[in-house]
């Protein structure tokens, strides 16, 4: 294997470590800051409320910084290439989410929302950027359709692990889910690093990025 197709497998590799860590944290946010950031009591409903006003303003403010991040994004491309600006966003964003997975209050969620944020910008964009840049020609469109499996499949494999096995995986809960994607992205983030040569063009422009 050489070329487009390697390239094409690690990143799919890359995409399904990085996507399953944010499924993780989807699914879980809520509990987390309800039983340990707000110690809300056990139940439902309303008794929810306060949590998941504080995961929306959370979620909104790592959105913010990842559409923020998408216009300084292409200059670090034509930089430091393609595979170094994911790999180091990646490890950030693993880091935000462990620092989520820890956080004791309020105010330790915004670091982690802001470094969640990091990442989100790299991964909704770059590898598909890697891809449209590399795929031959004619093959554009099977090719993407291709690698949107590579953010559904795992959707599907993390919500039936955590759903099915959440007890029996992660002694800590929710809190162990998202310290086990934190470690998923941070492998993603690893390769990323490792592979750079593989879709990091080293003639990369601001306008063909």
């Amino acid at each position: 294997m050489s070329g487009f197709p390697r390239a094409l497998a690690a990143l799919f590799v890359i995409q399904f470590l990085a996507w399953s860590a944010m499924f993780a944290l989807w699914i879980t946010a809520v509990p987390i800051v309800a039983g340990q950031v707000l110690h809300l009591p056990a139940g439902g409903g309303e008794t929810l409320q306060p949590a998941i006003v504080t995961i929306a303003l959370g979620f909104a403010g790592y959105a913010l910084v990842g559409a923020v991040g998408a216009f300084v994004v292409p200059s670090l491309v034509a930089r430091l290439g393609h595979g170094a600006v994911l790999g180091i966003a990646l490890l950030i964003g693993a880091a935000g989410l462990a620092l989520f997975a820890r956080a004791q209050s309020a105010a330790g969620l915004v670091p982690a929302f802001a470094a969640i944020g990091v990442g989100w910008s790299a991964i909704g964009a770059v590898p598909y950027a890697i891809v449209g840049k590399m795929v031959p020609e004619g093959q554009g469109a099977r090719t993407m359709r291709l690698f949107g499996l590579s953010t559904v499949l795992p959707q599907i494999v993390t919500t039936l692990a955590l759903a099915l096995f959440l007890p029996r995986l992660f002694a800590s809960g929710p809190a162990g889910a998202v310290m086990a994607g934190a470690a998923a992205m941070a492998l993603a983030g690893v390769i990323a690093l490792a592979l750079r040569s593989w879709f990091a063009p080293a003639d990369a422009k601001l306008d063909d990025w």
